[in-house]
């Protein structure tokens, strides 16, 4: 199938959203970016943001992980996707939550938004910037390790998603040394450090970037893809993210900022906050008397979307829990965006379609890379947007769990 096909499930129309709105998000994510890397260093804050998660299927073995097996690449690269809300009550742009992890839809929504261009959506040059700061941290690599044999830039999957995935397809696309590769076909060499792609008996090459799309949930792990995962942190490859950046993702990290003024204010940061929408741990004292009111959502340590809890729902799954699980739990207020029609279809071939009341959520892509040694940004960019739309009655909207579905901004 052309790549110029869609196969992911998308709007006919692009939908109207707030240009206001738009160009805000959009200059606010180089300074997610940066957020990303200042507190990547600091990590005596971050350790102490996540104290009191006792979650040993997950979240334990990567702080475990952060702590042992400090990431030797020499670098921080991160690719980041910051989600936002409209909040229609005060007409003010929130955000959501921040992807630290297998950010997806990167090329395919640039491909979506390419195919709108003449319906006042704005560009998205995600694939163009993608390949930009990709090959940028390959070079640098190959120069700090005084590398010069060829290297591969692995993009780490699973079989399925190896064959099936439209997005990991146009994204190595743009790289003439990108491998799709399953945990199987990577190992650590330990004499030299580095890790190496085997692919098969014929091919053994040097992994200057390992860009993790997959082991982004407890499912994917057993107790030997964790020990394969450590000893990958443990190579000089450069990791997106490594485990301090897997942890910067978590909604507790997220919930912690909410507080940190200080910590903001001093690294120029502070925009950022005007953004952040109210949100606790379910350990606070506060929060009984909040999940009475129906007005928030209930987010686990979890990614990829299907794990919250909504509204009064919530005071009935609270009641099955421990005391000793709250701090696993954070609360945030239900964001109330606009409502509006769009038609959207409904099979893969397209000739499915039906009319829909639907809400949006903008995704802002940011890409940033830094120089550890000499704390030097090297690359820190907004480089592109997706918006995601699902039926206004729904409450998930993760378009790869089939709860929502690609879309395109239409200013207004």
């Amino acid at each position: 199938m052309s790549q110029r096909v869609i196969r992911t499930l998308h709007t006919v129309n692009p939908t109207p959203f707030s240009k206001k709105h738009f160009e805000h998000a959009v200059n606010l994510q180089p300074l997610f970016n940066k957020l990303s890397y200042v507190l990547g260093k600091q990590k005596d804050i971050l350790f102490e943001m996540l104290e009191g998660i006792d979650d040993p299927e997950f979240t334990n073995p990567y702080i475990q992980m952060a702590v042992e097996c400090p990431d030797p690449s020499g670098f921080t690269f991160n690719l980041l996707r910051s989600d936002y809300m409209v909040d229609e009550p005060d007409n003010v742009l929130l955000q959501v939550e921040l992807n630290m992890i297998s950010c997806a839809y990167v090329g395919v929504s640039s491909l979506l938004c390419e195919m709108n261009v003449n319906n006042e959506v704005p560009s998205s040059p995600a694939l163009e910037c993608f390949k930009e700061c990709m090959q940028l941290a390959d070079t640098l690599w190959r120069t700090k390790h005084n590398i010069k044999d060829d290297t591969v830039i692995a993009f780490i999957t699973n079989q399925d998603e190896r064959q099936s995935n439209q997005d990991l397809h146009l994204l190595s696309a743009q790289l003439e040394n990108a491998v799709l590769a399953t945990a199987s076909e990577l190992e650590l060499d330990d004499e030299s450090g580095h890790l190496v792609y085997t692919g098969n008996d014929d091919m053994r090459k040097i992994v200057s970037v390992a860009y993790f799309r997959h082991f982004y949930d407890p499912e994917h792990f057993d107790q030997g893809t964790w020990k394969w995962r450590s000893r990958v942190e443990q190579s000089l490859a450069i990791k997106v993210p490594n485990a301090i950046g897997f942890l910067i993702g978590t909604k507790r990290v997220q919930q912690g900022l909410v507080d940190m003024d200080a910590f903001l204010t001093s690294h120029d940061l502070i925009d950022v906050k005007a953004c952040f929408a109210e949100q606790c741990s379910l350990a606070d004292p506060r929060a009984m008397e909040l999940i009475k009111t129906g007005s928030f959502v209930l987010k686990p340590q979890r990614e990829g979307g299907g794990h919250n809890v909504f509204g009064l729902d919530i005071v009935e799954f609270v009641s099955r829990l421990s005391e000793k699980e709250y701090p696993m739990y954070t609360l945030q207020r239900l964001i109330k965006p606009p409502v509006v029609e769009n038609v959207r279809i409904i099979d893969q071939t397209g000739c499915e379609q039906t009319i829909e009341k639907v809400v949006q959520e903008l995704g802002i892509y940011g890409m940033i890379l830094a120089d550890n040694q000499l704390d030097q940004i090297l690359y820190n960019k907004a480089i592109g947007h997706v918006l995601r739309s699902k039926e206004a009655s729904r409450n998930e909207g993760c378009v790869t769990k089939g709860y929502g579905f690609l879309d395109c901004p239409r200013l207004v």
